[in-house]
């Protein structure tokens, strides 16, 4: 069991969608690795349809901590940022909240390192995916994903919610708007020093994972998303670029017409076809150009505000 300094608190946050069946099981192995003294956990049910997350999960384990029933399911992300106001009045200085996932497939026993190397660096701590067990349809896209996150936005991200923050770095990314979107990115887009360790990941203990193809498309787009304007000046430059190519390419043609040179029938179809993908690329940009002077930064306020929370309710 780990050793906890004195004092310090520790707040499991975990978000949950029908997930009660594992979490009846992963909640006995996290009381045997962790001082239950001093451990606090924050379970929030996000709009579960099937055997809602309630105060008997806890009591049942004799465990400390609160479940915060959402109105309706706002996502993972979204259920994640709701907990993140609750705990952050609650949390002293020196305390730490661990961020996992409610399925198993954070495994508990890397909780002890995560707050083991949190407490020595006074910085955030993330669990490094490895040895992810999933469909080979999954694997293949998780691995384009990475590719794509980092094409569009320069960052590396091999990180999901499982991690070890303290009180200051909480607070800063609450004042983030795009923590309802996504930690992971958030935490990236926060410019704080991050420790990375690498933990396996394990198997989902009870039912099947919510995170399939479709859903890591989702997943994607909003990790991406708070790194907009990245992605935007990216694809913007691609577009550039890709024009001038375009554009040298119709003037040699246009060259070798000019001079008299045969050329095949088909040089004139490509002038045409160059000469549209040129102005759908500007149309893109001009489309740029408007979103970018009428974008506002938008707040989280509607998701993690305390008008989506149900009901409180503690041990």
């Amino acid at each position: 069991m780990n050793d906890i300094p004195d004092g310090q608190k520790i707040i499991l946050l975990m978000p949950a969608f029908n997930d009660r069946a594992s979490l009846e099981l992963l909640l006995p192995e996290i009381k045997d690795v962790v001082s239950v003294r001093q451990l606090e956990i924050v379970l929030v049910d996000d709009g579960s349809t099937q055997a809602v997350c309630d105060i008997s999960l806890l009591l049942e384990n004799q465990l400390s901590g609160y479940v915060l029933e959402l109105r309706a399911n706002v996502g993972q992300q979204a259920a994640i940022a709701a907990g993140f106001e609750f705990v952050h009045s609650r949390m002293d200085k020196n305390d730490l909240l661990v961020v996992m996932d409610s399925d198993g497939e954070d495994p508990p026993h890397a909780i002890n390192n995560l707050i083991n190397k949190a407490n020595e660096l006074n910085a955030p701590v993330v669990a490094s995916r490895s040895g992810r067990s999933a469909t080979f349809a999954f694997l293949f896209g998780y691995q384009i994903f990475k590719v794509l996150f980092y094409a569009l936005t320069g960052r590396s991200i091999n990180f999901g919610n499982f991690m070890c923050l303290n009180r200051d770095v909480v607070e800063r990314l609450l004042a983030m708007p795009s923590l309802s979107h996504s930690l992971p990115s958030t935490l990236l887009l926060s410019k704080l020093s991050i420790e990375r360790l690498s933990v396996n990941r394990g198997k989902r203990l009870q039912g099947r994972s919510h995170m399939n193809v479709t859903g890591l498309v989702q997943h994607g787009i909003g990790c991406m998303r708070v790194f907009s304007k990245d992605v935007i000046i990216r694809l913007v430059l691609m577009s550039l670029l890709l024009m001038l190519c375009l554009c040298a390419t119709a003037v040699a043609i246009l060259g070798i017409k000019l001079n008299g040179v045969a050329v095949p029938g088909w040089a004139s179809l490509a002038l045409g076809i160059i000469g549209l993908f040129i102005l759908q690329i500007l149309g893109f940009l001009f489309l740029v150009a408007l979103t970018q002077s009428e974008h506002r930064t938008s707040v989280a306020g509607d998701i993690t505000s305390r008008e989506n929370l149900k009901k409180v309710t503690h041990t």
